[in-house]
């Protein structure tokens, strides 16, 4: 899921005390994948389900994320530091962890991973950037995932990480009113 570019500056130490507000007037709340609004691949076809409760802590963007492929849904927590420095969570396929770098910028959430496989003896890397964007009405949430080119050594043979670009939306789930 979820990120690798190198971005100039650092847009969230000069708004650190807007962030919170920010971030809670736009991502706060639940969110459901629309698997029809997103992009068409064969990585997102296998969610029947995925829901995503976002929130800010201290700072902190906290995600309660759960995954449904094949009738079993799995629930993980993820914390995410806007500031650049970095963190590890659960990628959602077995006990794999993913090295993430967040950054708050313009009112964006851009997270950067690196894939890797081993291949013919040889660890394969490409460098993954996943912008997180609400829309003007506060309904929708896109996630745009855009992969670079495969690095390691591709002599020989066809690269198995091409470059990519796509988008995961997701709607804003209502929250019920009380009489």
């Amino acid at each position: 899921m979820l990120l690798v570019i190198a971005l100039q500056g650092n847009s969230y130490a000069q708004n650190q005390g807007a962030f919170g507000q920010q971030f809670a007037d736009k991502f706060s709340g639940a969110w459901k994948f629309n698997k029809e609004k997103s992009a068409r691949n064969q990585s997102l076809a296998r969610f029947e389900e995925w829901r995503l409760q976002i929130s800010e802590d201290q700072s902190a963007i906290k995600i309660i994320r759960t995954l449904v492929i094949k009738g079993k849904a799995r629930t993980d927590t993820l914390t995410y530091y806007p500031d650049n420095r970095g963190e590890e969570n659960p990628t959602g396929f077995g006990k794999e962890k993913r090295k993430t770098t967040t950054l708050w910028t313009d009112g964006k959430i851009v997270m950067r991973f690196t894939l890797s496989t081993f291949v013919d003896g040889d660890f394969l890397k490409q460098d993954v950037a996943e912008t997180w964007e609400v829309s003007n009405d506060g309904q929708t949430l896109t996630i745009t995932t855009e992969a670079g080119n495969e690095r390691g050594n591709t002599s020989g043979r066809k690269p198995i990480f091409e470059p990519s670009s796509y988008r995961k939306v997701f709607e804003r789930i209502p929250v019920a009113r009380r009489s």
